[in-house]
């Protein structure tokens, strides 16, 4: 038997394999007075009931991968999700877990390769799957938000504004699947003009200038080119990506919208890209506490933000469990 020592192994639950399907990675059990990996079954091995069964009934409730391992098995998650999500005897907290871990994979992946069709059709087929969880399942929002990162970076934002942005709509009261699934991918595509950003514009440990910041005020236009590039045809995808950044008052970019003319899901985009902005780790500065965001966020944008909608993501905090 393959032995190996007792390292960065990572967990896998068996009720993220479906049965009679082939896994495409090597799987290990903890040898327990050994301290080691070993060797359970080799890549490329079915996953049958009875194997399932028989680890249960041994007590054996997971399996190990090996670091190297790991991309293969998201690769195998992100192909399966909507099964997975599907699996009433899984629990909300694990299903998270795993769609957080799906999500960061390919909004990563996508932002990181932005011309790539093939990313932009994983991305839809994920949000397809992400709205199917959260209407199903409205507890969700408190286990996602423990998942969120405050270390900031273009995918984990993206990923993060999501969330927010579809929890506040179907709190709101959105049943459309289909706006639903519009804005989850407007939001993971809304920074996608930030691709083209010089780094040291975007990670500059300071304030920018002037200069820096008529770039940095460009990232809706290049989103605009991006997704044009890529034959994106839904409308709502491209209201967030141009018009996240505009104001009631008039105040915001690129276009100076006011009031009405700015569309009503992207005041809700709006809203929570500013709160993650604010919550997460900046070169220039430490991320600010839930409380002190909000506190922003009705002090300083009063009139620039949708009030009502403001008020409305506030109560999902409050009812987190």
């Amino acid at each position: 038997m393959t032995q190996q020592q007792n390292g960065d192994f990572s967990p896998i639950n068996l009720k993220s394999f479906i049965i009679d399907t082939k896994i495409n990675f090597d799987l290990y059990m903890l040898h327990p007075s050994q301290n080691r990996h070993v060797l359970f079954s080799s890549k490329n091995t079915q996953f049958s009931d009875a194997t399932r069964k028989i680890l249960l009934d041994n007590k054996v409730p997971s399996l190990y991968i090996s670091p190297c391992d790991y991309d293969l098995y998201l690769q195998y998650i992100e192909k399966y999700l909507n099964r997975i999500i599907s699996n009433t005897t899984i629990a909300t907290p694990q299903k998270s877990e795993w769609i957080f871990e799906c999500a960061k994979k390919i909004t990563h992946d996508t932002l990181d390769n932005p011309d790539v069709r093939k990313n932009i059709r994983r991305s839809t087929t994920f949000v397809k799957n992400l709205v199917g969880f959260i209407t199903k399942e409205r507890s969700y929002f408190p286990h996602v938000q423990k998942l969120f990162e405050t270390d900031y970076s273009l995918s984990c934002h993206s990923i993060n504004v999501c969330m927010y942005a579809l929890a506040l709509c179907v709190a709101m009261g959105e049943s459309s699947l289909k706006i639903l699934e519009g804005v989850g991918m407007g939001c993971l595509l809304h920074d996608i003009g930030m691709t083209v950003i010089p780094h040291d514009i975007l990670h500059k440990d300071g304030a920018l200038d002037e200069l820096e910041r008529e770039t940095i005020q460009k990232h809706p236009e290049f989103s605009t080119q991006l997704l044009n590039n890529l034959s994106v045809k839904n409308e709502l995808i491209y209201d967030i990506a141009k018009s996240h950044h505009e104001k009631l008052d008039g105040s915001g970019y690129p276009i100076g919208l006011k009031g009405d003319d700015i569309p009503s899901h992207t005041r809700i985009v709006a809203i929570a890209d500013i709160f993650d902005a604010l919550t997460s780790q900046r070169p220039h500065r430490d991320a600010f506490p839930t409380y002190q965001a909000f506190k922003i966020l009705i002090n300083d944008f009063e009139g620039k933000v949708d009030g009502d909608i403001l008020k409305k993501f506030v109560t999902l905090f409050q009812n987190k469990k």
